[in-house]
Formats: structure tokens, sequence, C-alpha cells
């Protein structure tokens, strides 16, 4: 005789599952669940699949839709291969035997372990299963941080998901990605060199560059990149640090310089360092000294009972253990607001003088110096398009098509950021740079007459990459 209660059947698998043993797969729940159906006269009036789900909690959108529909008098019984496809967690077992079947009128049934709710030794056993569920995950999750800590004694990156930015996870081990190295390097040299903050770097990478996860959107990703000690060679778990395998991407020196730099920063709070990018200064981080190489920056001096002064001073002369750059340094101190006005003059000069701008950028004549990125560019660029070549094939075997148009979707944005990098590297030959600085000029020559300090140093960061002061006076590195 037919049995005409409501009978949902659910299954999941997770993503080890999923590359492990054949009688967990979807489509062999799903028969023998239906065969177990048929022969016992139940009518089967909704499946619910929850392809690669842990199930250490109830975070899965189908399990929600059955509590859901259960909950509103849709199924009355429900049925399951084993258990553990049901839950891992104690907790949560109980939670959907007692609260949500039991107190709906829903029979639960496991074909595995040949029980259902609906008797009474049914309820015992479900107690005494879930608790040997649960010891199982807490076993996994034993023997997967024992293996964890074996491969970080071997010098073996964990593995899994999330990759670091930089590397490819391939056989084992990880390996140099060369365009995601390329951007690596070019934070430090952003947070170093150019003594960004990590907002202003995070902003800078975020405009030219594109990794496996997407972009640089935050300033965290680019704390987190330059505190990483496995780029310098290092793998750590927990509390201990290991040697790795890998290659390094970063040399020691320049890691080290990287971290005194985040410790100075932690230790100044002020706005200056806060974001240097767009300091309180108007010359802020383009200052440089042509002595020793070392940066300048300001100081206030103030004389007893008399008035306060601002300097811009060379980091080695001033005696600044960690951005010094020589045992002394004699190169002049300048007035802060003696040498903004003379930099700007020479800005107006260029900015109101045809002839003048003519000649600076007849005489700078800079190179394109981007041949080896535009090369990592274009290798990335090629991978990405066999990637989605791939894709389309597997689509055209039947591979799920909600998966794979994702896929390709998430490869045609990366291929498409991958594009405007390599047009805006192509874009930055010496004409190109010289008809930017003429826009620029156009747009904001207007603030040379305005009490403006923020739209100035928009004009400065567009027309200038250094200052560079010498015992005479001072130059100007342009950018055209």
């Amino acid at each position: 005789m037919q049995d005409l209660l409501p009978t949902a059947i659910y299954v999941r698998v997770s993503s080890e599952m999923q590359a492990g043993e054949d009688r967990y797969s979807i489509p062999e729940q799903i028969d023998r669940l239906h065969k177990y159906c048929d022969a016992q006269g139940w009518t089967i009036a909704k499946e619910y699949v929850d392809p690669g789900h842990s199930g250490s909690n109830l975070k899965r959108p189908a399990i929600q839709e059955l509590i859901s529909d259960a909950k509103n008098g849709f199924i009355r019984r429900v049925v399951v291969f084993k258990l553990d496809r049901l839950s891992r967690s104690q907790r949560d077992t109980m939670y959907l035997i007692e609260d949500v079947f039991k107190a709906h009128d829903v029979a639960f049934v496991s074909l595995s372990e040949m029980f259902d709710t609906s008797t009474p030794f049914g309820m015992a056993m479900i107690g005494i299963l879930s608790v040997f569920a649960q010891l199982e995950r807490e076993n996994i999750k034993d023997r997967m941080s024992m293996g964890r800590l074996g491969r970080a004694k071997r010098g073996l990156w964990r593995g899994g998901s999330n990759t670091p930015v930089g590397y490819d996870f391939m056989d084992g081990q990880l390996v140099i990605n060369e365009y995601e190295a390329l951007q690596v390097r070019e934070i430090f040299r952003l947070f170093i060199d150019e003594q960004l903050s990590f907002h202003a770097v995070s902003r800078e990478m975020q405009s030219r560059f594109t990794n496996k996860y997407s972009t640089y959107n935050d300033s965290g990703s680019i704390s987190t990149i330059l505190r990483n000690r496995l780029y310098i060679g290092k793998i750590k778990y927990g509390t201990q640090e290991f040697d790795g395998q890998h290659q390094p991407i970063i040399d020691r020196e320049t890691f080290e310089r990287a971290q005194a730099r985040i410790e100075e920063i932690s230790r100044n709070t002020g706005e200056h360092w806060k974001n240097p990018y767009h300091g309180k200064h108007l010359l802020s981080g383009l200052i440089w000294c042509g002595n020793c190489g070392a940066r300048y920056f300001c100081v206030t001096t103030k004389r007893k009972n008399g008035p306060q002064y601002r300097y811009y001073q060379c980091y080695t002369r001033n005696g600044s253990s960690d951005m010094r750059k020589a045992d002394f340094c004699k190169n002049p101190n300048w007035r802060v607001e003696k040498l903004n006005a003379a930099v700007m003059e020479e800005i107006r000069r260029l900015c109101t003088d045809e002839k003048y701008f003519n000649r600076i950028a007849r005489d700078g004549k800079k190179e394109n110096n981007n041949a080896g990125k535009e090369k990592a560019l274009q290798r990335e660029l090629s991978s990405i398009e066999k990637q989605i070549s791939r894709l389309v094939e597997l689509y055209q075997m039947g591979v799920s098509v909600q998966d794979i148009a994702t896929r390709i979707h998430d490869a045609q944005e990366r291929k498409n950021k991958l594009t405007q990098e390599l047009l805006s590297l192509n874009q930055q030959s010496p004409k190109n740079r010289r008809q930017e600085a003429l826009t620029y000029i156009h747009e904001l020559k207007w603030c040379l007459d305005a009490d403006d300090v923020a739209a100035q140093r928009r004009l400065l960061d567009a027309l200038v990459n250094k200052i560079v002061i010498t015992e005479g006076g001072f130059e100007v590195d342009w950018k055209f």
C-alpha cells in the first residue's frame, strides 16, 4: 500500500567526500534513497541537495530550505543515506531532530543505520549515533592538525584554499606566479621606497593590478602581505617557524626594512604617519637627499620663548636609525615655507611658459622601462585565455552550467583587468606622458592661485617624480 505522506530526501557531500569515496557521491546517495523509498511505498515530494558543504554547521542552503519547509508543514518525512549526511555536530543533529522534525510532526529516517524517529528505539539511537558522528569530526580535525604540522616541519605550505598571492599551489608545492610575484615586489617598493601608507598602496595596486582573488580592495590585505614571512622563505604553524622549500619572493633585507617602517608607523600616530600619501605638508614624501640618498621629512623647532619653525631635514642628518642612508650627512635643511614656495614657483613656470615646458619635455626623454612588466602581463593573459578555452570545452562536455558560467565570468573579468593594465603600460611612452602632463596642467593650474593644498598636491603628484636637495639648491625630477 502506498504511503501518501510527503517525503523529502536530503543529500550532502563535503569537498573532501567529493574527491573521495564514490558511495557518498550525490548521484549515488540519490539513487539509493529513491530505491529505498520506492520499496517502502513512500512518495518523494522534494530533493534537498547540498554539494560541497561541510556538515560541521547548518550554514547550508538546502538544509535551511528543508528546515523552513518542515516548519511550514510541506514535508512529513525526511530520509537520509547516513546520519552524518544530516550533520556532524551533536548539537545541530539534536536541534534538527527535537526542535524541527519532532516539534512539527516530521519523521526522520536514516537508511544506513536502519532506524526512524517514529519509534522509541529510533529516538534513543539518534542520541547515541550523533555522539559518534561528532567524535569522528573531532578525529578528522586532529588528523588534519597533525598533518599540517608535519608539512610545516618539512618546509611545505599547509595546502588547501587561499594560496598566498605571488604563488600557485602545484603538486603539493608553492610555485612562484611571476605576474603576482611582480605585484608583491611592487607592494614592498611602494611601501618602502615611495613611503606610501597601507591605504595609499592599496589604492595604487587596485588601480593597476588584479590577482587570483580579484583586487587589493582594502589596506588590510596590504598589511598582511607586508608582514607575511612566507615571502622570505619561511613556513609558520602556530607560533613555530620553519625554513620553507619554496623560493622566496622578497629578500630578507627588504623585508626587515618593511617591518622597521611598520613599527615606526605604529609608534607615530600623527596624521602624517597615518597617511603619508596625503601628508600635512605639501611636499611630504617627494623630497630626497642628493648627497646620501635618504628621504627628507619635516621637523619643528622652537627657541625658548620664541616662535616655532618648520624645516625639511634629511633623515641621515637627523640621525634616525631606521631611515638614514649613511653615517652622517651635511646636506642643508630647508624652511618648509621657503621650499614649498620655490617648488610651486617652478610648477607655475612649467604651467604658464610653453617654451619652458617643451624644453623640459625635450631634455627629459624618459624611456619606457616597462618591458618586464609587459612580458609578465602577456604571459598571465595567455594563461587566462587558455583557462577560458578549457572551461568552454568543459561546458560543451556537459559540466554544470552554473559552475562553468561563474568561472568563465571570473576569468573574463581578470582578462579585462589585464588588458587594461597592458593598455596603461603601452600608453606610458614619452609622448603619452607629456600629453598626460598637459592634461593635468589644463585641469589643475587654477590651484596655483588658490589656497587648496589638496589640489596643489594632486598637480605635484601628476608632474613630479621627486625633488632632490643639493648643496646649492634643489632639482626637480619630472615625470615626463
